[in-house]
């Protein structure tokens, strides 16, 4: 996996989800499940190893959506003072632009 759950929970504010033998499911379904998207989006058979920072910090924060998202009913994540605040629908589009640089151009991602 691209982050690991300790590093989500820190992030998250939540580290006590993340103690030593006794690690939140939900921790480990988003840390994968964004490793796996970020893969599926760039093509990637393998995980990258090492793990470009870039990477790196595309997973935390797809992961923090990830965990975040069974919160956001219909698509919102409550109310602000400009009006409702909404989770976006595809949520590995908005780190694209951190992406491309990772897109594997063999398998026929990316630009030629």
């Amino acid at each position: 996996m691209y982050v690991t759950e300790t590093e989500l929970a820190k992030q998250i504010a939540k580290p006590n989800l993340a103690q030593a033998g006794n690690v939140d499911p939900r921790l480990t379904e988003s840390c994968q499940s964004s490793t796996d998207l970020i893969n599926d989006w760039c093509g990637i058979t393998t995980e990258l190893t090492p793990i470009p920072a870039t990477i790196k910090r595309v997973a935390l924060s797809l992961a923090v959506d990830l965990w975040k998202q069974p919160d956001a009913t219909f698509g919102i994540m409550g109310m602000g003072e400009t009006g409702t605040v909404r989770v976006a629908r595809d949520l590995v589009a908005r780190y694209d632009s951190l992406l491309i640089p990772y897109y594997d151009r063999e398998n026929g991602w990316g630009v030629a």
